[in-house]
């Protein structure tokens, strides 16, 4: 049996979906994020009346949101890590450059 998921969860994640910047930033992500919108937002609609096999597109959609966002997340640690060793590269350069001119 599939795990259900409650309708305060499915709204937490249609609210996810449509305002992480991450989703708008390639037409593929757009579309994919218009594809789990409708799919979460007609299942919220008619959450009384969903099936079992409701529920598996819940999950499937679930899952694939949060492996993105957790790619996301690392993505912009990844950069964040960069940026922070390029500022420190910058300095270290600055102050040798400093010392060859005195």
């Amino acid at each position: 049996m599939t795990s259900h998921k409650s309708l305060e969860e499915i709204n937490k994640v249609i609210n996810e979906i449509e305002n992480c910047k991450g989703y708008k930033t390639s037409t593929e992500m757009l579309d994919a994020s218009t594809n789990w919108l409708t799919i979460l937002k007609e299942c919220r609609d008619k959450y009384d009346t969903l099936t079992e096999e409701d529920f598996k597109k819940i999950n499937f959609v679930f899952v694939i949101h949060y492996l993105n966002y957790s790619n996301m997340m690392f993505q912009h640690s990844v950069i964040d890590a960069y940026k922070s060793m390029i500022d420190v590269l910058l300095k270290i350069t600055e102050k040798q450059k400093q010392n060859l001119d005195k």
